[in-house]
């Protein structure tokens, strides 16, 4: 059985090893491995939190059901310098792909696992600092052609949200997000925080060019009308080049009656 981030976090997190998640004794001893390292990495995250302050739940994410504009090709390229990075690649064979958002009782703290390590960077979002959260559904319709075409429906949610000048985007799948809306209830001063379909930002800028919703919007707008709009504006020219004799294809037209 294939041993994987998400999995294990789930297990760190209930402070227990699934032992019969592994089919080989090999396989028990990297996952045993990997449990332990992640142990120790939540040590250190539990080293940023304020006296009062204490750890709700783990939202794990991944290249594997998550965002990857940022966690895979170019982006995804880390360099690890330091021996405890190190020995995450060599455990995890991963750089920037295994994130890790965090509920505590006072804020939201998201990490890149590689980042976090090498640099101890992190992002704090206070839950009082978010005015709204987006938490919205779509769909995504595919065919699937392993046997014969057929035609498959997947649901995903895009949650984003700013607090103060930073910024949050990610893509969940219908799990993560019912996990996070089980925290929305769990935790109260993330149950005062309105949840919404629509994105806020603090300024014009940001709705404009820190807004995927819009730009996706854009995008299909373009890619959908735009070669409509073409075609007509090529209709209306050639009407004008044959019937009024004037505009770029009036030469043509010419041409073709000396």
């Amino acid at each position: 059985m294939k041993l994987t981030y998400r999995k294990l976090m789930q297990d760190v997190g209930a402070n227990k090893l699934n032992e019969t998640s592994s089919s080989s004794l090999d396989g028990l001893k990297k996952r045993t491995k990997q449990y332990i390292f992640l142990q120790k990495v939540l040590s250190r995250i539990e080293e940023l939190l304020a006296p009062e302050e204490t750890i709700q739940a783990y939202l794990p994410l991944g290249n594997d059901r998550n965002s990857v504009v940022a966690s895979s090709g170019w982006a995804g390229l880390a360099y690890a310098r330091k021996d405890i990075s190190k020995e995450y690649v060599a455990i995890f064979h991963d750089t920037r792909g295994n994130r890790l958002l965090i509920f505590t009782n006072q804020r939201l703290i998201f990490l890149t696992i590689i980042d976090f390590l090498e640099e101890d960077s992190y992002f704090s979002h206070p839950y009082a600092d978010i005015k709204q959260i987006k938490l919205a559904p779509y769909e995504l319709r595919y065919f699937d052609w392993q046997k014969k075409p057929k035609r498959q429906k997947m649901t995903y949610y895009i949650l984003d949200f700013q607090a103060g000048q930073q910024i949050f985007q990610e893509i969940l799948s219908e799990e993560d997000a019912q996990v996070f809306q089980d925290n929305l209830q769990k935790i109260p001063l993330l149950n005062l925080v309105p949840v919404s379909k629509k994105v806020q930002r603090e300024t014009l800028f940001d709705y404009i060019f820190s807004n995927t919703s819009l730009a996706y919007k854009i995008i299909f707008t373009v890619f959908t009308i735009g070669p409509f709009c073409l075609l007509v504006l090529l209709i209306i020219l050639l009407l004008q080049g044959a019937l009024g004799d004037s505009g770029p294809y009036a030469e043509f037209f010419r041409n073709l009656h000396p």
